[in-house]
């Protein structure tokens, strides 16, 4: 049975999957509530010992590397702890994500296919299971992009690949519709393939999601692959995704909203495998190193496109995450220090060269200098609360630990650390009242 017919027999049978999708639910949150409360302990209550209900309340989500794999924790205090406490945290075990919205905490568990919202009591700041929805029989499991809030009712998951698309509600837990979108465009066999990126961005001005589609080639050296970067957009208004293309870009795996609202497609590192052959054949593909804007339709701007090149000697640059205002952050490798080796297969070597931090304004060209991340192997932007932009900042670790760090922005380049960890990656920070 292929997937469209799966769709629609789901869509035929919806009360009844409901009606045992509920009692599922029930079954498993009286399950997962048992094992939390037989593990709480009277750690919990210090947190807020006189009982009255706490002014504010934050979750922090972290994982921490352990033999099995990474091991994800999610953490509720009155304020953010200035380092992680797994004794006051929520295990959650192998290939969790973790995400809040409004007042509550949700996170994913790939493994099941399944999202739990989780209530926090706001005198202890206990955290118990309100509701889970399973989205197993839609073939959603394992490594997904983030589901995209857009309201107390309406949330979105995707499958893009299989060409699936669902809303549900975060209020009752239910899936409320199962949509049949165009999967990304056909590849050549054996040319590569795309993953859907995990960045994915929510324009509500103009009720659109923007999915990035990396694009990674299979082998050396004849290039087969698509005629530029590929995004898909979904308008969660009429419930159609249309997949755009631009030419002036290889392969995008982040696309990230500055303060204004508006979207650029940031170039992808993997592009360092494909350049070269982008000149083959007549093709007039240009490289990899432009940052693209999206118009307020989801179309590619054909007036804006930014090369990296016209103000650095840029090799590979990589880290494209944190946009303020216009002014782009990242990191790259100094073509006039270390050149891209000539064998394809050599080329991750670069990877290991120095990389250096600037931030370019996309409007004016000014290179101006970055160092608010410096001492730190990586860097994300995690979540905006009450206006302020709290970002990870974390090294790998190799002989040691790797440690992580949630960073709150004081100005463009001022930044401080308000919590740590060691031994794993920080992953997630909001404030829920």
């Amino acid at each position: 049975m292929n997937i469209y017919n799966l769709i629609n027999q789901i869509k035929s049978t919806y009360i009844l999957k409901q009606r045992i999708n509920r009692c599922i639910t029930m079954l498993s949150i009286v399950a997962i509530s048992f094992l939390i409360f037989s593990c709480s302990n009277d750690d919990n209550n210090a947190r807020n010992p006189n009982l009255v209900e706490a002014e504010s309340a934050w979750m922090i989500g972290y994982r921490s590397n352990a033999p099995q794999g990474r091991i994800y924790y999610m953490e509720v205090g009155e304020n953010i702890p200035s380092e992680t406490n797994v004794s006051n945290a929520v295990e959650l075990g192998l290939n969790a994500r973790i995400y809040s919205f409004g007042d509550s905490p949700f996170t994913w568990n790939g493994d099941a296919g399944t999202i739990t919202k989780w209530e926090v009591d706001r005198t202890t700041l206990e955290l118990s299971v309100e509701g889970l929805v399973s989205f197993a029989s839609i073939g959603i499991t394992g490594n997904r992009t983030e589901p995209i809030f857009v309201s107390e009712t309406e949330a979105y998951m995707e499958n893009l690949q299989e060409g699936v698309v669902v809303q549900w509600n975060p209020s009752t837990m239910e899936i409320t519709d199962v949509f049949n979108v165009v999967v990304p465009p056909e590849l050549p066999n054996g040319t590569g393939q795309y993953l859907v990126s995990a960045f994915v961005t929510y324009d509500s001005n103009n009720n659109n999601i923007i999915y990035s589609l990396d694009y990674l080639p299979s082998s050396c050296c004849e290039y087969l692959g698509p005629d530029g970067v590929v995004i898909g957009v979904f308008n969660t208004e009429t419930k159609f995704l249309e997949y755009k293309l631009d030419n002036r870009l290889i392969s995008s795996r982040v696309n990230i909203q500055n303060e204004e609202g508006d979207i650029y497609i940031a170039p992808a590192v993997g592009s360092v495998y494909m350049e070269e052959y982008f000149n083959a054949n007549g093709s007039d593909l240009s490289g990899g190193l432009t940052v693209l804007r999206l118009n307020a339709n989801g179309d590619f701007d054909p007036n804006f496109s930014f090369d990296l090149r016209s103000v650095l000697p840029v090799e590979v640059a990589n880290g494209f995450s944190v946009i303020f205002n216009d002014k782009i952050v990242f990191s790259y490798v100094d073509s006039n220090e270390t050149q891209l080796p000539d064998s394809y297969d050599d080329r991750s070597a670069i990877f290991q060269a120095d990389f250096i931090s600037v931030a370019v304004d996309l409007e004016t060209g000014e290179v101006l200098p970055f160092d608010a991340f410096d001492g730190f192997n990586y860097s994300a932007f995690t979540h905006t609360t009450d206006g302020i932009k709290y970002i990870v900042g974390g090294t790998f670790g190799g002989d040691q630990p790797e440690e992580s760090s949630i960073l709150r922005q004081n100005g463009f380049n001022d930044f401080t650390v308000v919590s740590s960890h060691v031994g794993g990656s920080m992953l997630r920070v909001g404030r829920l009242w």
